[in-house]
């Protein structure tokens, strides 16, 4: 047990340092526009896999560009907002799936067990040659523990590796630490890398 702790601790702080030394995706509410890359942002060259908003899920245009063939919506309580209530409409009719799942962005909130409510929707998407778009409202915590977690569970990419490319891709993400922790947990439950 106090291995796992240990573990647990130093891969937590390995990744707030590294999110201290990364850009952040909002500044004062808006959307910085000096991001890495383009977004939204594919987590790793290899994999289809893309991290976004809710503005990102918006443009559909450029969905279809990336060759994004499934949306994967984590905060279906923002569809009431007068800008994105039409994203559903537009994305089915463009022939992007959907799978739509309530998150929350909070410490209590169990983010694996959702995540592996959407691997297999994910998985059907890329064994099709399409890509796959993760998305919540902001695109830093509740997007990115699910992609990273699909990238550790389905594609066994060791956790520090999918986070610093995440990171690299998308700035700063995971700010929630019951995320980060539960990510770490999942590793060590499920015998996954790590580092």
């Amino acid at each position: 047990l106090a291995v796992c702790l240990y573990v647990c601790m130093s891969v937590s702080v390995y990744m707030s340092v590294c999110m201290s030394l990364s850009v952040s995706v909002w500044q004062n509410g808006c959307k910085n526009p000096n991001l890495p890359v383009q977004q939204p942002a594919k987590l790793m060259e290899r994999h289809e896999i893309f991290v976004g908003d809710f503005d990102d899920a918006k443009d559909v245009d450029h969905l279809r560009l990336l060759g994004v063939g499934c949306v994967v919506n984590l905060c279906p309580e923002k569809l009431y907002h007068d800008d994105y209530w039409q994203v559903p409409c537009s994305l089915a009719y463009a022939r992007i799936h959907q799978l739509i799942l309530p998150a929350d962005d909070s410490d209590c909130f169990n983010i694996v067990a959702l995540a592996d409510l959407a691997f297999d929707f994910m998985e059907s998407s890329l064994r099709s040659g399409q890509g796959v778009l993760v998305h919540c409202w902001a695109g830093c915590n509740r997007s990115v523990a699910v992609a990273i977690a699909f990238l550790v569970c389905r594609r066994k990419v060791p956790l520090t590796i999918a986070v610093r490319s995440t990171m690299t891709t998308r700035g700063e993400v995971l700010t929630n630490r019951s995320f980060r922790r539960q990510l770490v947990q999942m590793c060590l439950e499920r015998d996954l890398a790590l580092v």
